[in-house]
């Protein structure tokens, strides 16, 4: 029995042991889980914090798009009519130089040397080429919706256009003057040559007249691309600050993403340390169990045999009680 006590305290003792060890397990992984869904919830608020400035980044667009669109419409409004305007001048030029042109082949044709000059090419025609292309454009840009990098790419060959145009412009006095003193040299009717005179007289005039026109369209139109490019750059100034802020709110979800993973790892192993531990807690608690049920079964048989023990001593005193009570009485004694 003495035996038995010692071997069920020492089953207890290192069962406490045991058991503290695996609370502590089990509090680590506790631990360790509750770091881990601190970090998913900061992570999963600075996501839900991105996904919203993304939304922010997007009205930002759609209302520069919407804003640039109305001001391109008004500046169309503003423009339009100059733009008929030359355009008209510019028609009544082309009639004007095709006179032009027939009558210098009237004048050419009452020589019978021919300028064997290479022919030089005429400024006045590519301006107006050129200006054409430029009007194609513009209305292009005004009135179609394009995606950034085609407006870009109008933009410059726009302004392309304008330097070509400039250059020529600038050619355009000394060949007239080539011209004039050609067809002068080679004239010999009086009247071709008035004709002639006048019919290039309506060409510079009408051309002055479209070119006046077109640099108060340009005017007009630099007025709205000035307002359009700062409102571009207003725009585009907040869409980059959100923009910044959208990449430093994606490299701190990241951050909390891979804490999270780790502190998860730690907790699994603490957890799998845990139920590999408490199968060796169970197993002392079963020897625990085992030694309480064999001690339990001893002090049954032993307060068995003790009352079993009492019984028959009180018994034998109560017999001998009787024998004694019946001697006192002159009885006889049976046994």
């Amino acid at each position: 029995m003495v035996s038995e006590e010692r071997d069920i305290k020492i089953v207890e003792m290192e069962l406490g042991d045991a058991e503290k060890k695996l609370n502590r397990l089990f509090g680590k992984r506790n631990e360790w889980n509750k770091k881990a869904e601190f970090s998913r919830n900061e992570r999963n608020s600075l996501n839900g914090t991105r996904r919203k400035v993304i939304d922010e980044v997007k009205k930002l667009r759609d209302d520069r798009h919407k804003e640039i669109t109305q001001l391109k419409i008004k500046s169309e409004e503003a423009v339009s009519g100059l733009r008929r305007e030359r355009d008209r001048y510019n028609t009544m030029v082309k009639m004007h130089k095709r006179k032009r042109q027939n009558l210098k082949k009237t004048i050419d044709s009452q020589y019978e040397d021919r300028d064997k000059k290479p022919k030089k090419v005429d400024p006045i025609v590519e301006i107006n080429m050129l200006t054409i292309e430029m009007q194609e454009l513009e209305l292009k840009f005004n009135t179609t919706a394009m995606k950034m990098s085609e407006e870009t790419k109008t933009m410059d060959r726009i302004k392309e256009i304008r330097k070509k145009i400039q250059v020529l412009e600038r050619l355009v006095p000394e060949h007239q003057k080539e011209e004039i003193e050609l067809l002068r040299e080679y004239s010999s009717s009086e009247d071709t040559r008035r004709d002639f005179d006048l019919a290039h007289h309506n060409v510079v005039d009408l051309s002055n007249r479209s070119q006046q026109v077109h640099e108060t369209y340009i005017r007009e139109k630099k007025k709205f691309d000035k307002k359009i490019n700062s409102i571009w750059e207003e725009y585009q100034k907040k869409i980059d600050e959100k923009e910044k802020e959208i990449d430093h709110l994606k490299r701190e979800a990241d951050r909390r993403h891979k804490e999270h993973i780790t502190m998860r790892e730690k907790a699994d192993h603490y957890h799998k340390r845990a139920v590999n531990f408490r199968d060796d807690v169970l197993v002392k608690r079963k020897e625990r169990d085992k030694i309480r049920s064999e001690m339990s079964k001893l002090m049954d048989d032993h307060n068995r045999s003790v009352h079993d023990s009492l019984e028959s001593e009180e018994k034998k005193k109560e017999t001998e009680e009787n024998a004694m009570d019946l001697l006192k009485a002159g009885k006889k004694i049976t046994l």
